[in-house]
């Protein structure tokens, strides 16, 4: 259409559209963003809840390298612990 053709009524008509067009992406955007925190939160409670069902601390360590590596999609995971007096103890896991 010719910007003559544009009378106050159109151009008004105009931006209202823009704007609640622009309104419109931005909730769907947010609606996105909030499934993805939603997908995260029940992500990490899955694992939370498989880690308190473990008895030692090395299948508390197995347990996390393994869900990690599949949460991540990571071939291999590794845990690094530190003892009180600096020394580190490396645990190497495969995820898999």
């Amino acid at each position: 259409m010719p910007a003559a053709s544009f009378g106050e009524d159109r151009l008004e008509l105009a931006k209202e559209l823009a704007n609640r067009l622009a309104l419109s992406l931005d909730n769907a955007r947010l609606f996105q963003e909030s499934q993805r925190a939603t997908e995260r939160e029940r992500l990490v409670n899955n694992i939370a809840a498989k880690l308190t069902t473990q008895n030692n601390i090395n299948d508390i360590l197995q347990t996390a390298v393994r869900e990690v590596g599949q949460a991540l999609r990571a071939p291999q995971v590794s845990i690094s612990l530190r003892r009180p007096n600096g020394v580190h103890e490396n645990g190497n896991g495969s995820s898999s």
